[in-house]
């Protein structure tokens, strides 16, 4: 669920046909920009310019842009093809923040579990999820998005978590990024933690996906 609902009036008023979701970075040029997330959203009121399905702050907080059922403007002769989500971050070397990624993880697994999205790295023309950099837009103009500082192999782990783990043996099957995920979704865990589970969660919180 988003925790701010900001509608842009830029989209097309028809649903995504594909099963892809595309990734991007917001790019002001401005390093370390605090208001990179509330440029972005600006941006997307005005006339004549970009929007995505969803835009993420630094600090994780999650705001709805375009509605699922319709078509945002993001990347071109893609954009019936694939939703897309932007991620604040003024350069490239502002990485990206553990909230970000983990609010991003969030809204994925509700692609993953609604629409039917593979949680995969895709290829561009095939379902799952792809960087901007990797789409016929984004090669076209040089697009560098997502980035380097993507961590594509830890964010397709978070994708296959079980949204309420019903087993220690359920726990102790997820890796340590999944179990960040299942600790926030989990307001406290519906099994008892073990000794090793209890010490990764502690490990997580202070270091996981920084």
């Amino acid at each position: 669920a988003p925790d701010r609902t900001v509608l842009s009036p830029k989209f097309y008023d028809m649903p995504v046909q594909g099963k892809t979701v595309i990734i991007h970075a917001t790019r002001s040029g401005k390093p370390g920009y605090a208001q990179e997330l509330e440029g972005t959203l600006n941006h997307m009121l005005n006339p004549g310019t970009v929007s995505s399905h969803w835009v993420i702050g630094r600090d994780g907080e999650k705001v709805r842009v375009v509605p699922d059922n319709k078509q945002a403007w993001h990347a071109q002769e893609d954009n019936d093809i694939a939703w897309g989500i932007e991620l604040c971050q003024g350069v490239e070397s502002d990485g990206f923040t553990s909230a970000q990624l983990l609010a991003l993880s969030l809204v994925c697994m509700g692609y993953v579990q609604d629409f039917g999205i593979p949680a995969i790295h895709a290829a561009w023309g095939t379902p799952g999820f792809i960087g901007h950099q990797e789409t016929a837009q984004g090669k076209r103009n040089g697009k560098t998005d997502p980035g380097v500082n993507f961590p594509w192999s830890d964010f397709i782990l978070t994708l296959g978590v079980p949204a309420v783990p019903s087993s220690t043996e359920q726990l102790d099957a997820l890796t340590a990024v999944q179990l960040q995920v299942v600790s926030y979704l989990m307001a406290r865990p519906l099994v008892p933690l073990t000794a090793k589970q209890a010490s990764a969660l502690r490990w997580l919180e202070a270091n996981a996906l920084k």
